[in-house]
């Protein structure tokens, strides 16, 4: 009985059900008598809440399956402490050369500032 309340309800505000086998028979059955205004309304409204019910309900059917899953606590991994691996130390005969060539400086030395000549003028020269 409420089956075919339903689906009649959809065939008067969906009148192109017609065209399935199952709505065929239900034309002439159980009419219900809408105002336009609430047709309209009922057959925009209808699919839209589906549109956004469907997806509301899904996200809180996830939340909560995602809470009974979830770890209450997130406890971090121990840190290891490494220690510095012993490495044997020899003398080279080579050891002050390389210390040399580490502490070399590239960087060139201040060079001297020119020698200052009175006798330098920009007037252009005559003989």
């Amino acid at each position: 009985m409420f089956a075919t309340k339903v689906k009649a309800f959809l065939l008067h505000l969906y009148p192109e059900l017609l065209r399935f086998p199952i709505f065929a028979k239900f034309s002439s059955t159980i009419v219900f008598n809408l105002t336009p205004r609430v047709k309209k309304v009922m057959r925009w409204g209808l699919p839209i809440a589906t549109v956004l019910l469907v997806p509301i309900i899904g996200l809180k059917i996830g939340v909560f399956l995602l809470g009974l899953f979830r770890p209450a606590t997130i406890i971090p991994t121990p840190i290891e402490v490494t220690s510095p691996t012993p490495t044997s130390t020899y003398q080279s005969t080579f050891l002050p050369l390389k210390r040399s060539v580490q502490d070399f400086n590239p960087a060139l030395p201040d060079p001297l500032p020119p020698v200052f000549d009175e006798k330098i003028s920009l007037e252009p020269i005559t003989e």
